[in-house]
């Protein structure tokens, strides 16, 4: 392992504890720390897999994660994509994926 921060972003199928985990999952977070630990405000954080149809995005599954380790901290976590304002004219959702933004202090 690196000595210095280190951040890794994952859309996998690696699902976290949070949906009963699995040993992808489990392997990884054993070294990493998942940002939505840390600053997911209390919220299940699913980001997958909206039908793009849904009048509403739907997503029931959580699969993309931010993970870090090291002299990093999680200050804010955000589900992104889930604006009905962003759908295509059509009326499709533009990802089956609602994204994930996190906000990440690097410091000693």
């Amino acid at each position: 392992m690196s000595p210095f921060p280190t951040c890794s972003c994952w859309a996998s199928c690696c699902v976290p504890r949070t949906n009963s985990g699995t040993p992808s999952y489990a392997i990884i977070a054993d070294k990493l720390e998942d940002a939505h630990d840390h600053a997911g405000g209390g919220v299940p954080g699913v980001t997958c897999c909206s039908d793009l149809r849904s009048p509403t995005f739907n997503a029931r599954t959580r699969i993309d994660v931010v993970f870090f380790r090291g002299a990093v901290r999680a200050e804010t976590l955000e589900i992104v994509g889930t604006d009905q304002a962003k759908r295509t004219p059509s009326g499709l959702w533009p990802s089956d994926h609602a994204g994930v933004v996190a906000t990440l202090a690097v410091g000693r």
